[in-house]
């Protein structure tokens, strides 16, 4: 990597530096074909919380095409399709997001994110941060590692973090850091669309850099005496692709070498951005209606003549106001009105007008703790379909989820609306184990309980065992057969006694596999 200019700005002690582009393909092509729009970016922006709780500040970096490699190759990156109109609404909706989440954002035009997070490393090395973390996949990251710089490679699927420096970087390539701009060059790289040396695979350039440590020194070696051996054990048919390829080679290679001179201002870049609300423009205020009470009108004011006809009548004195005090009311269910404006809320912050739960809506939302909820409407609705269930508002929140964009409550408040029903007497677990689980209730005036099982081979005839179509990952009931079977049983069993009290209530099991 270029030395970095010289610059004095104090440095964070742990930075990551997130591949934006990265992050979104992967997530954009894993998904299911039926899921939301918003589906990859939510997705990202989980992979970032998380990022930003590991470190001290975190560097969102972007690709900002034309990209200039394509002066010095026209043919790179040809093969990609073009994104669809979904996937830049996605991405639109993604970068203005981050922006108001509080991330700092690096680009330059013409450079992608891979040479914005090297020039940022290198400099951030300089500054002296400790910790500096590349997250992202691309092998080209791979060449920066070395002292405080290391490559985060995401979670996928089952396959776990993976974090590498120099000693992983050699384990898995056979070359240094330093040298994977050069192996790249000879193997090639198909995400890029650089074609390498016909005949080199990765152990054959790993070969060869262990043998000359540079492209220069391998190049001198076969243009040398033919009479004398070479250092690395080639073929004909090897030497003679690499001689005639030379030129493609050593432009490969420059094409594959991450830039460390980007135009960035780094001061900049490590600043704290302030984190701004994410519901502006959507439901607007609910402004409460000024009813200021006119004066009345004195008989000696302005005379009024009465119609032809009329006589003017004496009005009657106004009947004395008779005021009743409100009886007081107890201290969970007094009723507040905040001084500032914000609507009718009790004691405990439930809402009681119009305006209390819109404002509440907006503040959840803009909390970004339930980013299950797109929107506020999305928010300020399950609120109203919790009150109509007699929940809180926080308590509905955290029992409703979202399938394929349909609410669905979970199979604990289902069993919870049915075990506090006045129809119910009880409802109780009764036997669980790995094949099947066995629930009671008791209706009031009834002699007899009713009792419902349910087994894995009912789940698997309804579907409910197959992975999941959101993700692709395995199904719970592969992973947790036995605390599946307690809350489906249950709450098949609390839609038999108690229907009115859960009537459209499915849970998200039932739902994705409908």
């Amino acid at each position: 990597m270029a030395q970095a200019e010289h610059i004095q700005v104090a440095a964070p002690r742990s930075v990551a530096l997130f591949d934006l582009s990265y992050s979104f393909r992967r997530h954009w092509h894993a998904q299911a074909a039926d899921a939301e729009i918003n589906d990859a970016p939510k997705r990202v922006l989980e992979e970032l919380a998380r990022t930003r709780d590991a470190v001290e500040h975190v560097i969102v970096c972007c690709d900002s095409p034309p990209y200039f490699r394509k002066k010095l190759y026209p043919e790179y990156k040809a093969q990609r399709e073009a994104p669809s109109d979904g996937m830049k609404a996605a991405m639109a909706w993604l970068k203005e997001r981050i922006d108001r989440d509080g991330y700092q954002v690096a680009k330059a035009e013409t450079f992608e994110a891979d040479d914005v997070i090297a020039t940022l490393a290198d400099k951030l090395f300089e500054l002296g941060c400790q910790d500096i973390r590349m997250v992202g996949s691309d092998k080209d990251l791979s060449q920066c590692v070395g002292g405080a710089i290391r490559q985060f490679v995401p979670a996928i699927g089952d396959r776990p973090e993976v974090v590498m420096g120099p000693a992983q970087v050699t384990e898995k390539f056979g070359v240094f850091p330093q040298q994977m701009a050069e192996y790249q060059a000879l193997v090639g790289d198909t995400g890029d669309n650089i074609p390498g040396v016909k005949g080199i695979g990765p152990k054959g350039a790993a070969k060869i850099l262990q043998a000359y440590g540079t492209l220069a020194a391998m190049y001198a070696d076969l243009e040398s005496d033919s009479d004398r051996d070479l250092k690395c054990d080639l073929n004909e048919k090897l030497i003679s692709a690499l001689r005639i390829g030379k030129a493609q080679v050593f432009r490969d290679a420059e094409l594959t070498t991450l830039r460390t001179d980007v135009p960035l201002d780094v001061t900049a870049l490590l600043q704290r951005k302030e984190v701004k609300p994410i519901s502006g423009g959507r439901m607007q205020a609910v402004e409460e209606a000024e009813f200021e009470e006119k004066p009345k009108q004195q008989a000696d004011d302005v005379p009024i003549s009465p119609p032809p006809g009329v006589t003017r009548l004496t009005p009657l004195p106004p009947k004395p106001e008779t005021r009743k005090e409100p009886e007081p009311r107890k201290e969970q269910e007094a009723i507040v009105r905040a001084s500032n404006g914000h609507g009718l809320v009790t004691a405990d912050l439930q809402p009681q007008d119009l305006k209390a739960a819109r404002n509440i809506a907006l503040w959840v939302h803009d909390s970004r703790l339930y980013e299950k909820f797109n929107n506020p409407e999305a928010i300020f609705t399950i609120i109203m379909r919790g009150k109509e269930l007699g929940l809180g508002a926080m308590t509905a929140l955290d029992s409703f989820h979202l399938v394929e964009g349909k609410p669905c409550a979970s199979a604990q408040l289902i069993i919870a609306l049915a075990q506090r029903s006045k129809r119910v007497e009880y409802m109780t677990l009764v036997e669980v184990t790995n094949e099947q689980a066995t629930w009671e209730a008791k209706l009031v005036g009834r002699e007899r309980p009713v009792t419902y099982t349910y087994t894995i081979k009912d789940a698997e005839a309804a579907g409910l065992t197959k992975p999941s179509k959101r993700t692709g990952e395995p199904s719970n009931w592969v992973k947790r057969p036995k605390d599946m079977l307690i809350k489906t049983a249950g709450a098949k069993l609390a839609r038999i006694v108690d229907p009115g009290g859960t009537m459209g209530l499915y849970d998200p099991d039932e739902m994705e596999a409908a």
